[in-house]
């Protein structure tokens, strides 16, 4: 009897250990599968903070992979833009922090139902996945930097330089300036000498506001990652002011603040325009763009931002920059040119800017209150 015990109690221990063994074999194998998780946030994102802890608290408990990328760098951002392409994300969903991709999920924001989800995901209850989030979902968006695709042959972005080029060039500053260069210059020598001056000043005004511009992009693209929201919010604030100041001086010309060359300024302007030299007119040219800047500066920094938002880099971005200069300069040449071959007498043009210029000034600044109002709408969806 005693043996049929001890016999029966083998087989019990025997079955057990085999069951044993099995289960931890199953479960070897089922720790073996790696989940990886590929989790996007920015600096001073506050679901972010809440978000990455989550996220290194399940990769110590468990067998994760866990990829973490700050979207500030050019390499990061293209990486995330590639993750949105490849999940299919709407684009109403784009550009928002943190966001974490997971097996075939995805997952924006911050909340208990998504932290609960991607631990679903992760211990294999795929079944358990809460898709309504009904909770209220905490996340930051990271603004204009994914939504359009920019390339040399992207149509926006040529309408775009077209537009702004246009309403830079309505700037009665430089073409007041150069008009004032001309008729002086006339006054005291030759028509030629006249041209050589003026073609000289539209020159120097070219190579500045592109050096600015250049400039300005790339200061702008090295924040904006990081920075997005505020300098858009800085946007909205300057053009809408510069819009206003500008609509206001078409009904009330001359009152108030108005945007226009300091008078401090002008009797270092007249000293080297008297002086009417190659020299003296290379610093006039540049005295002028540099003091005109209050004047001129709000549509190069709307462009710039444009560029620097949309990542157009290097040889592109040197490119968009000449063409859009090349517009703000192209009435600047056309008075230069007009007045030499005859085209039109200079005291005719400038008749004509006194006349059109507070409808120019108007012009501009109903376009940069639509832009305000443009790069504004964003924080309201």
């Amino acid at each position: 009897m005693k043996r049929e015990i001890y016999l029966i109690t083998f087989c019990m221990l025997l079955l057990f250990s085999f069951n044993f063994v099995s289960s931890e074999a199953l479960l070897d194998k089922d720790s073996s599968k790696i989940v990886e998780i590929n989790y996007f946030y920015m600096q001073g994102c506050s679901a972010c903070a809440q978000m990455r802890p989550f996220l290194e608290e399940m990769q110590d408990n468990y067998n994760i992979t866990l990829n973490i990328y700050e979207i500030s760098s050019r390499e990061s951002s293209s990486l995330f833009n590639d993750y949105l392409e490849n999940y299919d994300v709407p684009n109403e969903q784009r550009g928002y922090v943190p966001t974490v991709f997971i097996d075939n999920n995805y997952f924006i924001g911050f909340s208990k139902e998504i932290t609960n989800s991607i631990e679903n995901i992760i211990i294999g209850e795929s079944n358990n996945i809460d898709s309504t989030f009904g909770g209220e979902i905490v996340k930051s968006k990271i603004l204009g930097l994914w939504n359009v695709e920019i390339s040399l042959k992207n149509k926006s972005l040529i309408t775009t330089t077209l537009l702004l080029g246009f309403l830079d060039s309505l700037n009665i500053c430089s073409i007041t300036v150069l008009i004032f260069l001309i008729v002086y210059t006339m006054s005291i020598g030759s028509l030629k000498r006249a041209f050589k001056l003026g073609l000289i000043f539209t020159s120097i005004v070219y190579i500045f506001y592109f050096l600015f511009m250049f400039a300005l992009t790339s200061i702008i693209g090295s924040l904006i990652s990081q920075y997005g929201v505020y300098i858009r919010i800085i946007l909205v604030i300057l053009s809408f002011i510069t819009g206003a100041l500008l609509i206001k001086d078409y009904f009330f010309y001359g009152k108030g603040i108005s945007l226009k060359i300091p008078s401090s300024t002008k009797p270092l302007l007249e000293k080297y325009l008297k002086k009417a030299t190659v020299v003296s007119t290379i610093m006039f040219a540049l005295l002028a763009s540099l003091v005109e800047i209050p004047c001129t500066a709000i549509f190069p920094l709307i462009y710039s931002t444009i560029l620097a938002e949309n990542m157009v880099i290097g040889i592109s971005r040197f490119f968009w920059i000449a063409v859009y200069n090349i517009i703000y300069v192209l009435p600047l040449l056309i008075i230069v040119f007009g007045t030499y071959f005859s085209w039109t007498k200079i005291n005719d043009i400038d008749n004509q800017i006194q006349k059109y210029k507070k409808i120019m000034k108007l012009i501009a600044g109903l376009a940069l209150i639509g832009i305000s109002i443009y790069f504004f709408i964003p924080f309201l969806i």
